[in-house]
């Protein structure tokens, strides 16, 4: 942007522009590469300032106790604004504040937000703070309103600056695009458009990137030849060898220790191939249970020249074998064999669909934003792999999705290898064909075996499956439909009008390229669908405005101060308020059903169209393949809808999920019971499957997770672990620890532990929490007092990724990581880093989640001691593995909570854990107990 600019940050009670009150302003005055001048002041509200705003913000009421008022400031900031564009993160929800008081009324925006989702395209997050850290820039003062804005103004300064290299077709496509959308990111593409126009540049053309697609590495691994007739088993005691402290594999290995449980389970599962059996094997932390598995997975594959599958619930995992195990066995096992990995389709772009979006133009600005995002990114090399570009939240994930290869417009035949524009999707999967091992995650191993989708993994029959203790949950996910009111006007407004959208685009190259009478027909039968689109918009809203405001009269719904879920039960289908959302509904199906027979109609028209004149349409195929995309999502949409509405599957959970902050209502259904389909298309389908996980068995026996996945029938077994608990790792019970419902003495003194205890061994802790809520108050409150030990403390809420705060934590001296989800497994840190872990309460799912409360019905009385008690052990047991990662680490565990001592089903989680040391205690002795245990000195 050009010329002088306001940047603007304003901190408030809450994030309702309505009704919320200002706290802060700070605007600076800026030019070019210079800051002219700068204004703040605190503004004093007349409500209270909630704890969360102090926490985030460090506002407190001492601060505004004698500022003036926002209605004395007005002159003030008015003059400083004037009409300045104004610039800065998220502004709409900052100028709306200030348009309460008739501030800014026309001042264009431009928000670096935007501009930073289309130009960082592979950044974690990006909230103000993450997009700091990416472009490496300072901020002193994270939430602080002047702060902010100069902070703003550094980040829109470096994001201009990359406009200027964006490549210039694409940043000509993208102003083009913008024209027809309100986008806050508009006013600065313009000018650099404009800027670079009249530096003399000009585009070169139109930008296919399938060239740059094709160049994929699937010939490196030549095909498979035919299996035998008669397969040839694996050779256990030669394989076993490879583990053994002389081989070419240990002498790899920097600290090579022989594990007599990972050559146990490596016997175990050589066996079960051998014997086409199935097998279920709990192997604990530390035996190196992937080794284990796959020297007798790649031995099978090659003997028989059949494809092996290993399927595993993360991506980190997934990497760690594709990038770390399978390399060191092809390098030192002497096995020569091939691997590679897959994803699920909406992993992986379909350029047809994305050329199908470019041609028609985005209708919205979220849509823009994601295509502008994806043609930066291929212009700079991307190669069409999700994991390579940051999509957030769930309209992106939609939009996404509709440009994936899991749309069903991405066939073999549209976008297959052979095909002129083929996908990277199908250039992995022509890849995996050649392979021996081919590496997936659940969610692609269940969308092929259950959800039928043809031409995904390439044949096999024999299936390891890692991580196996998430497999309920993972059917569950991939069985999980979910349906927003703002995704269904986004496929309502895609189809668009005469001028846009998929009718638009229709009639366009249909104009002149066809016989007038035909061209006449489609453009009346559109012209009847453009008509019920317009009025199928308004019972749209007026359908989810009625659900909403029923919902609240209906259900007795859980909020957890971000979002309220409503469960949908047939009690509350017999209600009499739910009569008016059916009948809200009936005329909105009735218009749905309509539009998709339509659009069938003309795609059907459209196919009878001579030869002739299909040839002189270049994009027919893509024409064609839209408007029966489109028909047959509307009526998915429809289809779905009316089961929740009065139609309902018995085996299905239905609910409702309510966005506070914003007006998105998601409607959400999922399988009750997936035991029967894990049966069907695994079990029964497979001739081997290995399920393993350092977590299966719930009060010392597998009976939990094989009733939930009907494995009653299949072999269990488990091998010990190489640790020595009990002189290794201390699990401590305070014994004075308030009641977790006592919360104004439970908190304190949890915070208290952890400052006493951090400062005693020296960080080298982490806390495992179940909520964000705890975890935000508690880090508010500790982490001034040990900032005073020099101890940091890095937690989860901060913005920065996953990986960003482990190796951060290892880096600091002395540090404290706070955290929750999925930081409970998975996290590897060897006891240099890591030997203290504090669980403040025990990890027990919350028992309103629509699917685990109707999964407990199905228990009556017994739900507790069968279903939500062994699902806290499995977690609680996975939490306690990342104590000890080698034979010579040493850890204390500290459960905070006196559940697991005063209840009667503690003894539950304590008998579950691999025999460590307990001590029962008072809290006035943690510290120096964990101290000694930990060989450390506190009064040096």
């Amino acid at each position: 942007m050009r010329g002088k600019i306001i940047t603007l940050d304003l901190e408030a009670t809450g994030l309702d522009k309505q009704t919320n009150e200002i706290i802060e302003v700070g605007i600076a005055l800026c030019e070019d590469d210079k800051i002219l001048d700068t204004y703040q002041s605190f503004v004093k509200p007349t409500q209270p300032i909630p704890d969360t705003v102090v926490f985030l913000t460090g506002i407190t009421e001492d601060d505004v106790r004698t500022a003036p008022t926002i209605e004395e400031l007005i002159p003030d900031i008015a003059a400083f604004v004037g009409d300045y564009p104004i610039v800065g993160h998220n502004i709409e929800f900052d100028v709306g504040l200030l348009r309460r008081y008739n501030i800014a009324i026309n001042n264009r925006m431009i928000d670096t937000y935007e501009l930073a989702s289309i130009l960082l395209t592979d950044a974690p997050r990006y909230t103000l703070s993450s997009i700091i850290e990416t472009l490496d820039l300072q901020l002193d003062n994270a939430h602080r309103a002047l702060d902010d804005a100069i902070a703003s103004w550094q980040v829109y300064r470096a994001l201009w600056q990359r406009l200027q290299t964006v490549q210039f077709s694409i940043l000509q496509e993208i102003h083009n695009h913008a024209k027809a959308v309100e986008w806050l990111g508009k006013l600065a593409i313009d000018e650099a458009y404009q800027l670079r126009v009249e530096q003399g540049e000009s585009a070169q053309g139109y930008l296919n990137f399938s060239d740059g697609i094709k160049q994929n590495p699937q010939n490196d691994i030549q095909p498979l030849p035919a299996a035998a007739s008669d397969s040839t088993p694996i050779d256990l005691p030669a394989l076993t060898n490879i583990l053994e402290s002389d081989s070419d594999f240990a002498k790899a290995i920097d600290q090579y220790e022989y594990r007599e449980s990972q050559a146990e389970m490596l016997k175990a599962v050589g066996k079960a191939f051998n014997q086409r059996e199935h097998l279920m094997i709990e192997a604990p932390t530390g035996i190196g249970k992937s080794i284990a598995y796959l020297l007798p997975a790649i031995q099978w594959a090659v003997n028989n020249n059949q494809r092996v599958l290993i399927s595993t619930r993360t991506h980190v995992l997934q990497d760690q074998l594709i990038k770390k195990d399978i390399p060191l066995l092809q390098a030192n096992s002497g096995l020569n064999f091939s691997a590679t990995t897959l994803k699920g389709r909406h992993n992986y772009l379909c350029l047809r669909q994305l050329d199908n979006l470019r041609r028609r133009s985005p209708t919205s600005a979220e849509e823009l934003r994601v295509l502008a995002k994806v043609l930066v990114w291929l212009s700079e090399g991307g190669t069409g792999h999700l994991e390579e570009i940051s999509i957030r939240g769930l309209t992106e994930h939609a939009l996404w999705t509709e440009l994936s290869s899991a749309h069903a417009f991405c066939t073999p035949e549209t976008c297959g290898t052979q095909a002129n524009t083929p996908c990277p999707f199908y250039l992995a999967r022509e890849r995996a064909e050649r392979a021996h091992i081919i590496v997936v995650n659940h969610a692609l191993l269940l969308a092929d075996v259950i959800h039928d989708q043809s031409q995904v993994l390439p044949p096999y029959q024999h299936l390891i499956i890692d991580e196996a203790h998430h497999l309920e949950q993972a059917v569950t996910q991939s069985l999980q439909n979910r349906l927003t009111n703002h995704n269904l006007t986004q496929r309502l407004n895609e189809l668009g009008n005469a001028q846009r959208g998929i009718i638009g685009d229709l009639r366009k190259h249909l104009d002149g390229n066809v016989p007038d009478d035909f061209y006449r027909g489609i453009r009346d039968y559109t012209n009847d669908i453009i008509a019920a689109l317009e009025s199928a918009n308004q019972l749209n809203k007026r359908f989810f405005a009625i659900l909403r405001k029923r919902l609240l009269e209906l259900t007795k719904s859980t909020h957890n101060g971000y979002r309220t879920n409503s469960r949908i039960t047939n009690k509350i289908r017999q209600h009499p308020n739910w009569e008016r959302i059916s009948k809200a509904w009936h005329p909105l199906s009735e218009h749905l059903l309509a539009i998709s027979a339509a659009l069938n109609t003309v795609a059907k028209q459209c196919h009878k169209l001579p030869n002739t004149y299909k040839d002189k349409l270049d994009i027919y195929d893509a024409l064609i393949g839209q408007l029966r995309a489109a028909s047959i999502q509307l009526a998915d949409v429809r289809n779905m809808l009316d089961a929740f509405i009065k139609e309902p599957d018995d085996n299905l959970v239905y609910w409702v999920t309510t966005e506070v902050s914003s007006e998105q209502i998601v409607i959400s259904t999922a399988p009750l019971h997936v035991g029967y389909l894990t049966e069907k298309h695994l079990w029964d389908a497979k001739d081997t499957v290995i399920l393993t996980s350092a977590t299966l068995k719930t009060s010392n026996n597998f009976d939990y997770i094989s009733e939930r996945l009907s494995t009653e029938y299949m072999t269990a077994t488990s091998v010990e672990s190489p640790f020595n608990y009990k002189d290794n790792a201390l699990v401590f019970l305070p014994m004075n620890m308030p009641d977790i419902r006592e919360r104004d003495d439970y908190q304190p003194q949890v915070e208290r532990t952890i400052i006493e205890l951090a400062t005693a061994t020296n960080g080298r802790m982490m806390v495992l929490f179940t909520s964000y809520t705890q975890l935000r108050a508690t880090v508010q409150n500790v982490t001034p007092r040990l900032a005073l030990g020099n101890i940091q403390v890095f937690d989860q809420g901060s913005g920065s990724g996953e990986q960003a705060l482990i190796e951060n934590f290892k880096a600091a001296d002395k540090a404290v990581l706070m955290v929750t989800g999925s930081f409970w497994e998975g996290v590897d840190l060897p006891g240099d880093d890591l030997s203290v872990i504090v669980m403040p309460r025990l990890p027990f799912s919350v028992p309103s989640d629509p699917v685990l409360e109707a999964r407990a019905e199905t228990y009556g009385d017994d739900s507790f001691l069968h279903h939500l008690l062994p699902d806290a052990i499995l977690n609680f047991r996975q939490g306690f593995g990342r104590l000890l990662r080698r034979k010579t680490d040493r850890g204390v565990l500290v459960i905070l909570d006196r559940r697991v001592t005063a209840k009667r089903y503690g003894h539950h989680f304590l008998e579950s854990l691999p025999n460590p040391t307990f001590e029962r205690g008072m809290l006035h002795i943690l510290s120096k107990t964990a101290a000694d245990w930990l060989d450390i000195d506190i009064n040096p």
